[in-house]
């Protein structure tokens, strides 16, 4: 009954790793799915005639060349890595029925230290769940900021040619209501980062 108990608790504790990876790695991805939010949205009052313009972050996102890449060369990989997991994960399940089936047939001895080395592997799918969580969102974040750069960069370059000053970010359910479609530069903003991508 006691050792049923151990098993019980440790397929559990497995199951809930798992659990926690695979919900890190679905809302890891979705932090790849709007970096551009890194770029203020709040408005502000331009004198001089200069003119405030807005991207469409959903659309930029959507169609970036750079960023439909990255977006799925990150779901391979979590999708590879959830894989990994879930084969150790049974791997792991299938060494504890077979201890199951043959423990009464063993000595307390050999019994103790099945038991031990059942929980050592079981200790090392978990920290390798957590590392593999923690490098991914890692990696995001590194992501996420050399986007933001890419972005930043060209806009300074296109708004100097243009005489913008500023440039919002315009995304449902940010603080600006409404913008008029004639500011928006979204369009000529894909081609040019696109176009620069692909080079």
């Amino acid at each position: 009954m006691k050792k049923a108990s151990l098993i019980y608790q440790v397929i559990v504790g497995i199951a809930i790793v798992v659990l926690f990876v695979l919900h890190f790695s679905s809302k890891s991805t979705s932090d790849v799915a709007n970096p551009l939010s890194l770029i203020t949205d709040s408005t502000a009052v331009i004198g001089n005639g200069s003119l405030t313009v807005y991207v469409n972050g959903d659309s930029l996102l959507e169609k970036y060349d750079y960023f439909k890449k990255a977006k799925k060369d990150f779901e391979i990989k979590s999708t590879r890595t959830e894989n990994e997991i879930k084969s150790r994960q049974s791997s792991l399940e299938r060494e504890f029925a077979t201890y199951q089936q043959t423990a009464a047939g063993m000595t307390a001895e050999q019994r103790a230290k099945t038991e031990e080395t059942l929980m050592r592997k079981e200790q090392s799918l978990r920290e390798f769940s957590e590392d593999a969580a923690l490098k991914f969102q890692e990696e995001q974040n590194k992501f996420n900021e050399q986007l933001f750069d890419k972005v930043a960069s060209f806009l300074k370059e296109y708004c100097k040619d243009k005489n913008y000053k500023i440039v919002l970010n315009y995304t449902k359910g940010t603080t600006i209501l409404y913008a008029d479609e004639s500011l928006d530069i979204t369009e000529e903003v894909l081609a040019g980062l696109n176009e620069e991508y692909n080079k």
